[in-house]
């Protein structure tokens, strides 16, 4: 149901520019006493006053995508708006129709299950053409030559604290297998080391009363669990990561041209 089709009152009409246009709106007393004892104050009138902060609103409204493309860059961070525009969307409209409280709509199973939904269907939208399966090929031919060292320092300005592990990497083609198959999975192994963070630090506050100050102290993921809040209780305990070897055992399996063991 449109939420504009019972709106009342003549049509907007658009302003011309380069000329100061009329805005007529009814606020409540307390906005009004507001307005005025701000604008007494910063030597206004009423209407310049309301101009000024209606400009401030729109300006931090720009904030979020600026920031976010300066943490993210363009294409992460339009992805990010559009799933936070599709969660206020649905929050929006199926809160206001079933009386949820839409600031804690986390806790409502239904908008929650949609919010799932339509956050799977935006990015299964977006997904590339071709195999998803992990590069291999394309790592293993990089990293055959390992005398060319200008494959390293391509890959040391990108990550310039990890230098020394791509140079054990680089020669050693055991290490490489262990770490292309431990790579596989690693959408999976994030988002459980995340939650696994999440959970030991809901562990640590039950345990102490609060998070120790070595721990919540410039860390972003203990804001983001001190947001949260009682919704962290519901983050179980992840299974511990399967590492090296083991995860590429079955890597090696695949590859036999028959069912004989490899000497």
């Amino acid at each position: 149901m449109s939420r504009t089709a019972g709106r009342r009152g003549r049509k907007p009409a658009v302003a011309s520019q380069g000329k100061r246009a009329s805005l007529g709106l009814k606020v409540t007393p307390t906005i009004k006493n507001r307005l005025d004892a701000e604008a007494r104050a910063n030597g206004r009138t009423q209407s310049q006053e309301a101009e000024a902060r209606l400009e401030r609103s729109f300006e931090k409204q720009d904030i979020l995508p600026d920031a976010l493309k300066l943490s993210y860059g363009d294409k992460t961070s339009a992805l990010i708006r559009l799933l936070l525009e599709a969660i206020s969307n649905i929050v929006n409209t199926v809160g206001w129709f079933t009386f949820c409280d839409r600031q804690n709509w986390v806790n409502e199973p239904f908008i929650f299950r949609q919010v799932l939904i339509a956050s799977f269907l935006i990015m299964k939208s977006m997904k590339p053409p071709g195999d998803p399966s992990f590069p291999e090929e394309r790592v293993r031919a990089l990293t055959k030559n390992t005398k060319d060292l200008r494959l390293l320092e391509t890959i040391a300005n990108f990550y310039p604290n990890q230098r020394e592990m791509i140079e054990v990497v680089l020669k050693s083609p055991v290490i490489l297998d262990d770490l292309i198959a431990s790579y596989e999975d690693i959408g999976k192994t994030t988002a459980m080391s995340l939650l696994n963070s999440l959970h030991e630090m809901n562990k640590l506050n039950n345990q102490q009363g609060s998070l120790p100050s070595e721990v919540a102290e410039g860390n972003w993921l203990a804001s983001v669990w001190s947001d949260l809040g009682p919704i962290a209780d519901r983050i179980p305990a992840m299974p511990p990561r399967k590492q090296g070897r083991v995860i590429a055992k079955p890597r090696r399996s695949r590859r036999r041209d028959n069912g004989s063991e490899k000497s």
